[in-house]
This record gives C-alpha cells, structure tokens and sequence, in this order.
C-alpha cells in the first residue's frame, strides 16, 4: 500500500468531508480529471465508474477528484474503502460507517445522506459486485446523491457511466528520447529515494526500457527505483 495514499483516504475516514489537496501532484491525468468534472457536472449522470487495471491509477485520480469537487457539494465528500470488505454483504455497512448512518439499511444510509448534494466515493469494489444493485437502490432514495466507483470492472448498473484510464504514456525504446508521462512518474519517484536523480544520456535508455516494462502502470508497488540502484 501506498503510504500517500493509504494517508489522504485516511482523512476522509476521520469524517474530513473538505478534502485537502493531494501530497503529490496527479502525473498524466490531467485530461482524465477535466472529463470526470464534466460528466458529474451533468445532471443525468449520477454514477460514474473509474474503470482499468490494477496500479493504473484509479485511487489517486479519484483522490483527487475528491479535492477538486469537495466544494461544490454541500454535505461534501465521503469516501469508502471497500478493499478489506471480504464479503458483498458487509457492503451497506461499511457505507453506513462512512456516512454516518443509524443502521445499515439502504433507507438509513439515504437518510443519512440527507437532502443536500454529496459525492460518495466507492474504493475498490470490483471483489463485491454482486453488491452493485445496493448502489442504485440507494442513488433511487437519495437523488442529490452522486457517487464515483473504482473499479477494474464496471458495475453493468442501468445509468451507469464509465471511463476507463489508460496506462501513462510510455517512451520510445532508444536512447535520445525520455518524454513521457511514465517516465515523468518514474523520475518524481526516483526523487523520492535520491533527490539528485535526474534522466540523463547514460541512463535515459536504462530508465525507458524500465517504464516500457512496467508498462505504464504508476502503482507504488512497482515504481520503486531503489531497486535499479537509483
């Protein structure tokens, strides 16, 4: 687990509903965030699914999202981590949890959510699916209710949106050439281990193969330029 993450999901946990802005700056997301902000701005669209592989990026855009957003929602965001849920059916409470809620119902958690527009934000929920019909239940009681999923699968909710994120863009395989976004995440990381590092003629190659690799995905678990020796 990411420790930047894992610390700003924390906050939401202690009932932050203002979200602070991220640690660390969002890296090759920046049109992805823009579409994301417009498709919840439509009225119609009152769930939407961040769908893609595991460590492309999923939790951090939606962090952000929640930065971004917290402001234009009156009761603001909450945030729910469904990652250690190990059964579909602990789903609704868990949500309760985060909401605030007096029971574990789905007419609990809409009274809870109250009249005023709020943003939930379901992490993870591609272990619980056969929970999915509970989100449209409750977006059906509570209609100022928006709520963006993660997921490496879409829900297959009737008004469900999706957008599915790519891997960063990867460079090409020589050694004269190192823009890209993959490369740009891989260098921020590398920083992190040793503030001196920088891409250079001896090592661009080094680092463009890495990036190719590890195809794209920015998951922690995989940038960790420690282990080349960076």
């Amino acid at each position: 687990m990411d420790r930047t993450i894992e610390y700003e999901r924390s906050r939401f946990r202690e009932g932050t509903r203002r979200a602070a802005a991220p640690r660390r700056p969002l890296i090759g997301r920046d049109a992805d965030a823009r579409l994301a902000r417009s498709l919840l701005a439509q009225p119609h669209v009152r769930l939407l699914t961040l769908r893609g592989p595991g460590g492309v990026g999923k939790t951090r855009l939606a962090l952000e999202l929640a930065y971004q957003l917290s402001s234009q929602f009156a009761r603001g965001v909450d945030w729910v981590e469904l990652a250690p849920v190990q059964d579909a059916t602990q789903v609704l409470a868990t949500i309760a949890r985060a909401v605030h809620a007096s029971g574990t119902e789905v007419a609990d958690l809409a009274n809870a959510v109250g009249p005023e527009p709020m943003l939930l934000i379901l992490d993870n929920f591609e272990h619980v699916m056969s929970a999915a019909p509970l989100v449209n239940q409750l977006l059906a009681l509570a209609p100022d209710l928006r709520v963006l999923v993660t997921s490496r699968t879409v829900l297959h909710l009737r008004g469900e949106h999706e957008l599915f994120l790519n891997p960063l863009s990867l460079p090409i395989l020589d050694a004269h050439s190192s823009g890209s976004t993959a490369v740009e995440m891989f260098t921020r990381c590398a920083q992190t281990v040793n503030p001196r590092f920088a891409v250079t003629a001896a090592n661009r190659a080094d680092v463009n193969q890495i990036c190719t690799l590890l195809g794209g995905l920015p998951s922690p678990w995989n940038w960790r330029p420690h282990a080349y020796g960076w």
